[in-house]
């Protein structure tokens, strides 16, 4: 099956992928990318689906003769998509963070405890 190529290029250029994780994400291979980009050639239509949905697209835009004004949309929405992926990643440091702190505050605390325990044992 074939596919507009340049609009899927486009869509991929305006997003927050680049084109190795987006491979990736879509479970093919770099090369594969580079040559379904190069030819417009999608040889197993099961993918389709998959970058639409990676895209935040409909499958139809992807498809040739459907020239629409939706990169702009959806480079939009990617925008947005990308900011959501930043939130996520600071959220996830931070949880990493509070989870160190909270392991030092029980190291702390086990000492301060055996410290206690010591000085009840030697009165």
């Amino acid at each position: 099956m074939m596919i507009n190529a340049q609009k899927l290029q486009r869509y991929i250029d305006t997003s927050a992928w680049t084109q190795e994780t987006f491979a990736k994400q879509a479970g093919i291979g770099r090369t594969t990318l580079h040559t379904i980009l190069k030819t417009g050639e999608l040889k197993k239509e099961k993918y389709l689906p998959v970058f639409a949905e990676l895209l935040g697209v409909t499958t139809t835009d992807l498809l040739p003769g459907n020239e629409t004004n939706t990169i702009t949309q959806r480079g939009t929405n990617n925008t947005n998509t990308a900011s959501i992926k930043g939130d996520v990643s600071s959220l996830q440091q931070r949880i990493e963070q509070l989870e160190r702190e909270n392991a030092l505050k029980d190291e702390l605390l086990n000492a301060y405890k055996k410290l206690l325990d010591r000085g009840n044992a030697t009165d």
